[in-house]
């Protein structure tokens, strides 16, 4: 798989991936990076209106966490 074709763009923070949302579940989202598909999830204590949730097809920034959901 190639990440250059998603053009999704790169934060310039160093410390976050950027993303692209493919599916939402919930709080959960599925998402794209230059490491593959993974989840992600909203930080706790994040509320945000319904019509301000990331939805399919949004760019995002992201802790990436290989490990388990990203931020």
């Amino acid at each position: 798989m190639n990440f250059q074709n998603y053009a999704i763009p790169t934060p310039s923070d160093p410390e976050l991936t950027g993303a692209r949302v493919t599916a939402v579940h919930r709080d959960r989202f599925e998402v794209i990076t230059k490491f593959g598909f993974t989840h992600a999830a909203m930080k706790r204590g994040l509320r945000l209106a319904a019509d301000e949730m990331p939805t399919v097809g949004d760019d995002l920034a992201l802790c990436y966490n290989p490990n388990g959901d990203s931020v």
